[in-house]
């Protein structure tokens, strides 16, 4: 089975703000946050996806070609100005937090099976404290 994020850029806190701006990250954050985010998928150079808010869907569309200067479409205000929007930046922290799962389970996979055990029981009795 391919990996559906081979190739994604690295989509660091210092990158996303470059992208948008601190408003528009924190904004981002918070989409993510509500689980606004309802679609995203990696088809290079584009990460295309949809994020619902209030109602609204935004369709968002952005060409990483030269990931240090993307190319946004979105049908927010922002995203029909050509402008970075937060839909834009959430779709890229959701795919980064899809790509870290994708690379935690692979490297959990390489631990012997006794390992992994101990590593299931640790995290089961943490999520059990924090419910």
């Amino acid at each position: 089975m391919e990996d559906p994020w081979k190739d994604l850029p690295d989509f660091n806190r210092d990158l996303l703000v470059d992208y948008g701006g601190w408003t528009t990250f924190g904004d981002a954050k918070q989409l993510i946050e509500t689980n606004a985010v309802k679609s995203c998928s990696w088809e290079p150079p584009y990460l295309i996806g949809s994020t619902r808010l209030g109602g609204v869907t935004f369709q968002t569309k952005l060409n990483l070609s030269n990931p240090r200067i993307p190319e946004n479409s979105c049908n927010c205000s922002l995203g029909k100005e050509g402008l970075i929007c937060p839909h834009a930046l959430a779709l890229c922290l959701y795919a980064k937090q899809r790509a870290d799962d994708k690379k935690a389970v692979e490297e959990m996979n390489k631990l012997p099976a006794e390992k992994r055990k101990e590593v299931y029981n640790e995290v089961m009795g943490l999520y059990k404290k924090v419910k």
